[in-house]
């Protein structure tokens, strides 16, 4: 075969370039496809990686902004303030979250149903407005846990794509209140900002596959992502790395996505295959280059070997170099491999520590967290975290992890700073010794302490001085220089939970500092904005000026100003605001300010001023002047004297003018009385009307629930919805008692409004003496028995009749008189009630005398008599005046208004009756009144009551109840039902009327004080129109009426019903009177 290859010298040329050539070229394949495949592979996991990352880094970021959020929720000053209503306070609460998270650019608050209480930067039109139809409010009060809201395009130029963040604010696990974060912008482009990923795209989409940022794109429009691949996987919850054709380029591109499945969100970095490719086809070309010219070269070998015949060894060392070649390229690519792991492993480690500082409020548990991270990645077996000491030469340990290993050596004790921990804090980096047990430091070791082999330190850099210690050791085969900057990081984590411990606890003790010294302050200190208005208010300045904290915030601060002095004032601080110039700041000047009561006193002024980014800022300490005035009046008054005593003569002269002048000014005193008298006439009927309008609100606000209480109470005790057991109606029983009792004691508060109005009438009836005397005491029968008092009745049997009297007037004398006489006798004591018939005309009107010859004969006396503390002769006169109580140890323990007696007195009074008292003071009291058996006949009748009505027929009833209380309204239309009516309701006037015209009712319920259109302007509108102007009209009302009110009623409806009366047979029997049967 050799001499066949040598016969030709063609075949020797041809032989020698097949010989090279052939390795040459497989080698060529094979490098360019393991290395392209290995490149690939790896931008697959460097993608991989970088969509991971940025995931987390965007998610975390969000995470640390809820989690600050929610430290923010619980910080006890702000839980203070919105439960005092306080939100001018939470203003400066919101200014100090955003001042400590830049990320944030607006932040507000709002109560539970959505209403913004308080925002920052501060915005008045927002404040009071109804926020509940947002996103962001749905997704938080669905079950009160922290929510994401959905991105939106913001309407102001730039458009940017924005999000908030909703925390509900808890008390008790009560919710007070709604947080609400909104990020910064370009808060999705700082969080990426940092994850180089060359000359590839990296872009965000939210849920729906809207683009909501893009590294080269300003997302100024809605752009729709959902329509590519990889968007729609992320979109359904997919990960992952796969070849695409890049949306914006139209180029081929590697694209790897990860999706946040906590929003919906995902992430997609796209890098173009011929740039991330580029190394292989250069190397492609070069190993071409390389293999032409090897194939030239073994062409010419071949040539010569033709002539030199080449030796077959010289070939075989040839093929080996090319062989150990390969090997050195495929070691060159799996260390490669290998770098790209660790460094996974290694931004993994860091993620994991840097969402510790972010999730742990405590430094101890962060700094624990990020210590094993940092031990796990290096590989160490044991360490510790210590801080350097306030004294700056020991260390003291947080925590000390021996790994396992045996360890006896007390961690409390002191650690000098010395050997290599001295390098570490001296140098301000990592020191590390591999040869530790063989090292002059070992010296330094106490007994019992954990064997080292090697060690390494990472020093706390806060602020560029070293302030701690992070220790790590015993790592098996030693620690290297990427072990030393990997545990730099790490220490940096650590400094940073260090730092913002430190700055939390010190901006909680200066808060609270800085308001115990201004609220313990004795002068007025008083903070203004630089639009005049009153931003803080101490304790100081309540008692000086009189106005409380809630009165005065946001108020001008002119209101501390005499009038006199606010033109110049304002004037002054439009030039300070405008030039800067002042000749009041810095300097403590006297002047004049002005009470809550309009009373002016001397003042000393002291200001002061600061500016921040949201503006300028005035601070005032005031101290009140006035006795030290005085005492500078009393002596320039006494050195007058001193004057006036040495001339006589000038004496006289002075006297004469003080003469006339004491004249003119007793004139002037009489004027200035007169014209006193006249403004308090006019603030007493401006008192009066207040009162009035205040009274007739609380009977209708209150009467109004009540009266559906009692009414649904009814129904059940009536028992139209099926069978009620035992119990059910003994609580019913006890509901029904309750509210009418209750609406009983509300009416009390009216009554005696109208008795000084001479408008209370008498609802005279048939009264038991027996059972109301019975019904009275059993209300106070459990109070007695609980404090041991013995309460009894004695009945005369001439007394067990029936008198004429209002029923529930005379259980209120009997209720108050009794529940006095228990309220005011000791434990253990007794109270006895005397019931009696009398002939008597003492204290009985000669009117009444005259109009029933019947009263000179019967009365019904009944006395209260106590064991209790007595009354006081000196009091006894005193003691039936309104809102008067007696002063007293005793009387101390107990509440009340001072109206019971004297009410009681008026009744009594209205029965035409009489109440006197007999008491001992320490022994006990008897209270006795006496009431006619028969009263004289006071007929009474409501507007409409003696009118006659339309009769229609009763078949096919229907009813119509305009009333803005759903539960009046459920109540009434139970009823009517049941008695076989159909029933139409409106809640408002307008659509009542509405109603009216259009289904033309039998008769019609209208409530007065309803929004929008009221009772009289329904009535109006359904007068004067010919289709429902003969409608039958009762008109309920929780309101007592007017003259004028009645007046514009009469002859235009048939009944008039207060709400605190409404009973079922009264209001049916009305109904079929109205509608004629």
């Amino acid at each position: 075969m050799k001499k066949w290859l040598l016969g030709k010298k063609w075949r020797v040329i041809l032989a020698g370039i097949l010989v090279t050539a052939t390795p040459l070229i497989s080698l060529a394949l094979f490098v360019n496809f393991t290395g392209n495949a290995a490149l690939e592979e790896r931008v697959i996991n460097e993608n991989r990686n970088y969509s991971l990352l940025a995931a987390h880094t965007l998610e975390m970021n969000v995470k640390s902004l809820i989690y600050a959020g929610k430290a923010f929720a619980t910080r006890p000053l702000l839980l203070r303030d919105l439960k005092r209503r306080a939100y001018k306070d939470t203003q400066i609460h919101l200014k100090n979250l955003i001042d400590n998270i830049p990320s944030i650019q607006r932040t507000f608050i709002t109560t539970p149903q959505g209403v913004q209480i308080s925002n920052y930067p501060f915005t008045a039109d927002t404040i009071g407005k109804d926020f509940s139809a947002r996103d962001w409010y749905t997704g938080v009060s669905k079950n009160w846990e922290p929510y994401v809201s959905e991105f939106y395009l913001r309407a102001a130029k730039p458009q940017k794509y924005l999000f908030a963040i909703a925390l509900p604010i808890k008390v008790e696990e009560q919710v007070i209140g709604i947080l609400v974060m909104q990020p910064t912008e370009d808060f999705i482009k700082e969080s990426v900002s940092n994850i180089d990923i060359g000359n590839g795209h990296l872009y965000v989409v939210d849920k729906k596959g809207s683009l909501i940022y893009h590294n080269d794109l300003s997302i100024d429009r809605i752009i729709d992502y959902s329509n590519v691949p990889v968007v729609r996987k992320v979109m359904n919850g997919m990960g992952g790395v796969e070849r695409i054709i890049d949306p914006l380029d139209n180029v081929p591109a590697i694209s790897s996505y990860h999706p946040m499945d906590e929003w919906g969100w995902g992430v997609v970095v796209d890098r173009h295959v011929d740039v991330v490719l580029a190394p292989v086809r250069k190397v492609t070309v070069w190993l071409i280059i390389v293999t032409g010219s090897m194939i030239l070269l073994g062409a010419v070998f071949a040539y010569k070997g033709s002539r030199l015949l080449i030796s077959e060894r010289k070939l075989a060392e040839e093929l080996q170099r090319e062989v150990a070649e390969r090997k050195l390229a495929e070691k060159a690519v799996q260390e490669a491999l290998d770098e790209s792991k660790r460094r996974h492993a290694e931004m993994a480690a860091l993620l994991a520590a840097t969402r510790a500082v972010l999730e742990y409020q405590e430094f101890k548990d962060a700094a624990r967290s990020i210590f094993d991270s940092c031990r796990n990645l290096i590989g160490a077996t044991s360490g510790y975290i210590a801080l350097l000491s306030e004294d700056g030469v020991e260390n003291e340990v947080l925590f000390l992890d021996a790994g396992g290993l045996s360890c006896t050596v007390d961690p409390t004790l002191p650690m000098p700073i010395r050997g290599l921990r001295g390098t570490a804090y001296q140098t301000g980096k990592p020191a590390y010794e591999n040869g530790f047990s063989r090292s002059e430091w070992i010296h330094y070791m106490p007994a019992g302490h954990v064997t080292l082999d090697n060690v390494l330190f990472a020093p706390l850099l806060i602020k560029g001085k070293a302030v701690g210690l992070l220790g790590i050791a015993n790592k098996p085969g030693g620690f290297t220089d990427n072990d030393a900057r990997s545990a730099s990081a790490f220490a940096e984590l650590v400094s940073v939970a260090l730092y913002n411990a430190w700055t939390f606890e010190a901006l909680e003790k200066s808060e609270e500092r800085f308001r115990s010294v201004t609220q313990s302050a004795n002068d007025a200190i008083v903070s203004v904005d630089d639009a005049g208005n009153i931003i803080s208010w101490n304790k100081g300045a309540h008692a000086i000026f009189g106005y409380t904290e809630e009165e005065s915030l946001g108020k001008p601060a002119a209101i501390l100003i005499p009038d006199q002095y606010r033109d110049a004032h304002l004037r002054g601080m439009e030039r300070f605001l405008a030039t800067g110039e002042t000749k009041m700041i810095g300097n403590t000047i006297e002047s004049r300010g002005v009470r809550k009561d309009g009373g002016e006193f001397p003042l000393e002024l002291s200001l002061s001023t600061w500016k921040t980014k949201e503006g300028i800022f005035f601070a005032a300490v005031i101290r009140d002047i006035t006795n030290r005035k005085k005492l500078e009046q009393d002596l320039m008054k006494g050195s007058a004297e001193l004057e006036a005593s040495n001339s006589k003569l000038q004496e006289a002269n002075s006297a004469l003018q003080a003469m006339n002048e004491e004249q003119q000014a007793m004139n002037e005193e009489l004027l200035s009385q007169q014209h006193e008298i006249t403004e308090a006439n006019q603030s007493l009927e401006d008192v009066s009307r207040t009162k009035s309008d205040f009274l007739a609100n609380m009977s209708h606000e209150l009467r109004t629930p009540l009266n559906a209480v009692i009414g649904f109470s009814e129904i059940l005790q009536d028992e139209m919805f099926g069978k009620l057991n035992e119990k059910q109606q003994e609580y019913v029983k006890n509901i029904l008692g309750s509210g009418k009792h209750l609406l009983d004691l509300i009416n009390d508060i009216l009554d005696l409004s109208k008795v000084e109005a001479g408008k209370i009438d008498l609802d005279l009836c048939k009264v038991s003496i027996k059972a109301t005397l019975n019904a009275s005491l059993m209300m106070l029968k459990e109070k007695a028995i609980k404090h041991g008092i013995n309460l009894d009745c004695e009945l005369s049997s001439d007394a067990d009749i029936e008198i004429e009297a209002d029923e529930r007037r005379l259980k209120q004398i009997l209720f108050n008189l009794l529940s006095n006489a228990v309220k005011f006798t000791p434990d253990n004591g007794s109270v006895h009630v005397h019931a009696r018939k009398v002939q008597s005309l003492e204290g009985v009107n000669s009117e009444l005398r005259t109009m029933n010859s019947e009263l000179d004969r019967d009365f019904i006396e009944i006395s209260v008599a106590d064991t209790g503390i007595g009354i006081a002769p000196a009091d006894i006169p005193k003691l039936f005046n309104e809102f008067t109580q007696l002063e007293s140890a005793y009387t101390k323990q107990h509440e009340g208004t001072g109206l019971g007696l004297a009410l009681t007195r008026r009744l009594v009074e209205l029965h035409n009756g009489r109440i006197w008292v007999e008491s001992e003071q320490g022994k006990g009291s008897r209270f006795t009144f006496t009431l006619p058996v028969k009263q004289a006949p006071r007929p009474i009748l409501l507007a409409g009551e003696d009118r006659q009505t339309e009769k229609k027929p009763a078949y096919g009833k229907r009813a119509l109840i305009i009333d803005d209380d759903p539960r009046i309204l459920g109540l009434m239309k139970e009823a009517l039902m049941i008695d076989g009516y159909s029933v139409f309701t409106a809640a408002e006037g307008k659509a009542g009327v509405m109603t009216a015209k259009q289904e033309t009712p039998d008769f019609i319920v209208i409530d007065l004080i309803m929004p929008g259109m009221s009772g009289f302007e329904a009535v109006d509108a359904l007068r004067s129109d010919a289709k429902t102007e003969s409608i039958p009209i009762i008109i309920l009302t929780g309101i007592d009426l007017s003259a004028e009110d009645r007046k514009k009623l009469d002859g235009r409806v048939q009944y008039v019903l207060e709400k605190g009366s409404i009973r079922k047979e009264k209001f049916a029997a009305m109904v079929r009177k109205a509608v004629g049967g």
